[in-house]
This record gives structure tokens, C-alpha cells and sequence, in this order.
């Protein structure tokens, strides 16, 4: 049986990894949503440089890529409504293989989400979302796209989702725990409301409630999950060393 265990794992390792790395944004897909004159790229680590893009793309759409390892917020970041000018952020892979972090590790804003998104047509992709004192990325917004994004070590859920019709793509939430007081909304994907979403390829894992958790979702939703999963979630030995 503990081998069966150690396949599995090393399986969906596997899987996740080639999925992660091995995927480029496609400038195709890019052009579809904006035109070359609305992109900005972000070379430094300065978080100032990142909300006057922010700003930017709220008020008139298009793409920002990051072209650094890590950025480091003092605040959590918000794509506003404007339907009219679709925009997002996608990241650009590093020499060492991995996709720029928003590290929010600094941030004093408790009821502050990581990345919130409250509009439509907006997207995030190839990035690493982390340390937020509450949800790595809060989506009230309908018709997103979350394209290989992870989020990890927040103090609420990974994602949080109370919007419609948004899709997730590749998408991977692990080890979220307000490790002072185990919150009970720890969860790798927590979903509430009227939700119409779609999740293919999504995996939770190592969180401290739950893997996929759904509060008060209506019966008339239509969730749909295509080759996902979860594992190992509200399992305390994660968190205390044991």
C-alpha cells in the first residue's frame, strides 16, 4: 500500500511539473485580447512600477508581463470592473525554470486578498501567488481566466471564488493555513454563491481545511471538474513538523 501512496504522488508530481514548466504563453492567445501599444513589461522588483501599470490597465485594458523573480507588495493588488478593456497579468518563466512570484509577505492588510478581481474579462496567468494574509486570489468577477497559476502558503484559501462563468486552467493551491489559529477557511479552492466554473487540471493539496470546499452554493450551479483532484488536505501533521 505505501508504494501504491509513493506512485501516486510521484505521478501527479510528474504531471504537474511538466504542465507548469513546460508551457509558454502563446502570443497568439495574447493578441486576442490586446493590441501591442497596451503592453507594459516589468523587469524590477518594484512594487511602485507594478500598481501605475495596475492603474493603467484598470482604466484602458491591456497586458502586463512580469519579467522578474519576485515581486514584493506592501498591499494586495485589484483588477477593477471595466468590461469594455479586457487586460491581466501574465508572467514571464525565469532562467531557473520557474514563473515570477507576487509575494505578499509584507503586507499589514488582514481583510486584504492577495490579487482580487471583481471584473470581467480580465486574466492571470503563469504566476505564483503567495503569502497573503487573507485569499491568494479572491475572484467576484465573471468571465476570467486563471491560466497555471499557483497559489500557496496564504492564511485563507488559495482561491477564493464567488464569481460566474470563470475558468481555471492548470491551476495548483497547496499548504494555505493561518498556522496561529487553523482557521477553518484554509482551503485549497473554497467556492460559495451561484457558481458556473470551470476547473480542468486543478489540484489542492497539503491545505489546512479543506481541498475544493463549497459554502452555500446554489443548487442551480453548474460546477464542472475536468481531470482534477486533492490530497492530504487537513492533515495537522503538515503544519506542525511531525
Amino acid at each position: 500500500r505505501l508504494m501504491k501512496y509513493i506512485t501516486i504522488y510521484v505521478g501527479l508530481f510528474i504531471l504537474i511539473s511538466l504542465n507548469l514548466i513546460n508551457c509558454i504563453p502563446s502570443e497568439d492567445k495574447i493578441k486576442s485580447f490586446v493590441d501591442d501599444d497596451e503592453i507594459t513589461t516589468i523587469k524590477t522588483d518594484n512594487e511602485t512600477e507594478l500598481l501605475e501599470a495596475l492603474e493603467v490597465l484598470n482604466e484602458n485594458g491591456g497586458t502586463i508581463y512580469i519579467d522578474t523573480p519576485v515581486i514584493t507588495m506592501n498591499d494586495g493588488i485589484t483588477l477593477r470592473e471595466n468590461s469594455d478593456y479586457p487586460g491581466g497579468i501574465i508572467g514571464i518563466r525565469q532562467e531557473n525554470g520557474e514563473y515570477p512570484r507576487i509575494s505578499f509577505v509584507h503586507s499589514n492588510a488582514a481583510l486584504s486578498s492577495g490579487v482580487f478581481i471583481y471584473g470581467s474579462n480580465k486574466f492571470l496567468e503563469y504566476l505564483i501567488i503567495e503569502n497573503s494574509l487573507n485569499h491568494g486570489v479572491a475572484v467576484l468577477g465573471n468571465n476570467n481566466i486563471f491560466d497555471h497559476v499557483i497559489s500557496r502558503y496564504n492564511y485563507a484559501s488559495g482561491f477564493f471564488v464567488s464569481g460566474d462563468y470563470n475558468n481555471f486552467n492548470y491551476c495548483y493551491s497547496y499548504r494555505n493555513s493561518d498556522t496561529g489559529t487553523f482557521a477553518a477557511n484554509n482551503d485549497g479552492f473554497k467556492i460559495e454563491g451561484e457558481s458556473n466554473n470551470v476547473f480542468n487540471y486543478c489540484f489542492a493539496w497539503d491545505n489546512r481545511n479543506t481541498g475544493f470546499n463549497y459554502v452555500r452554493v446554489h443548487e442551480s450551479s453548474d460546477l464542472s471538474y475536468l481531470h482534477s483532484g486533492s490530497w492530504n488536505n487537513g492533515n495537522i501533521n503538515v503544519f506542525t513538523g511531525r
